[in-house]
């Protein structure tokens, strides 16, 4: 799988793109919530989410996929400006279908608004219709109010809010759902 995006690539990941993922994932939180979280509290989500192992298992994890963006041009191509991990959930009790889920969409800060978020997106939505997976799910803090937009104009609607805890705080967690 590979499909252009203006002046990126989107591929799946590599084992080898393991550390690049990671300085892309600590980016784009420390930027997106910088004036919102404690920097010790955003540090310990990190080293837990998106340690090297975490990611690795992702690759390896047969019911998801990671896919990068990657520059495609000069100068500094194959540089990863964002990385997305979409996987194969639960079962909807109601109708006994899995649900997707968006578990982590992360793009550099200086890549964002530039379409990167959108093949990533549109690369994860791909898989899910593979697998016939047409009930979609994420989770995003509420506060976040770029990502709360992006899901949003991707025709995903808020389904509930929940609390979530990264390090002392308790953050209103927004779940977005989208049918595909």
């Amino acid at each position: 799988m590979s499909h252009a995006y203006l002046p990126h690539k989107i591929r799946q990941a590599q084992y080898n793109d393991s550390i690049q993922i990671r300085l892309v994932a600590t980016l784009a939180w420390t930027h997106a919530y910088r004036e919102l979280i404690a920097p010790d509290a955003i540090a310990n989500y990190l080293h837990t989410a998106c340690s090297l192992k975490s990611i690795r298992q992702f690759i390896d994890d047969a019911s998801s996929t990671t896919v990068i963006a990657e520059r495609a041009m000069p100068p500094k191509i194959g540089e990863i400006v964002g990385f997305s991990h979409v996987r194969q959930h639960l079962a909807d009790s109601a109708s006994d279908q899995s649900i997707g889920e968006l578990s982590m969409l992360a793009i550099h800060p200086d890549a964002q608004n530039q379409a990167v978020g959108y093949g990533l997106w549109r690369a994860g939505l791909a898989w899910f219709l593979q697998r016939d997976i047409h009930l979609i799910q994420t989770n995003v803090l509420a506060m976040n109010k770029q990502g709360c937009a992006f899901l949003e104009r991707q025709g995903a609607k808020i389904v509930n809010i929940e609390s979530g805890i990264i390090g002392t705080q308790t953050l209103p967690v927004a779940i977005y759902q989208i049918r595909i």
